[in-house]
């Protein structure tokens, strides 16, 4: 389990970066995207967090995949996601 509580704890890091850094460049539309993402982290964990992970990058992508600010967080966060499916493979 620690290992999953680490990568959450480093997705989450990356989110709270990327809002921070959002607001900071007047990008409140995203900031506000990069927020709801990141709240999905903050309630119970579901059974299938590889699945939650990937809604999430999927829901980074939707607010704009081609933004420097979230593309190396999307990337981050799927290779968590697989990360944790070849753990628990």
């Amino acid at each position: 389990m620690s290992d999953v509580n680490d990568e959450v704890a480093a997705v989450l890091q990356y989110l709270e970066e990327n809002e921070k850094t959002a607001l900071e460049n007047g990008r409140n539309d995203l900031a506000d995207r990069i927020a709801a993402q990141r709240r999905k982290l903050l309630e119970p964990l579901p059974a299938d967090l590889v699945q939650l992970l990937n809604d999430i990058a999927d829901g980074l992508e939707a607010a704009g995949s081609d933004d420097i600010l979230t593309g190396d967080t999307i990337t981050y966060i799927r290779k968590a996601a697989n990360d944790l499916h070849r753990h628990n493979r």
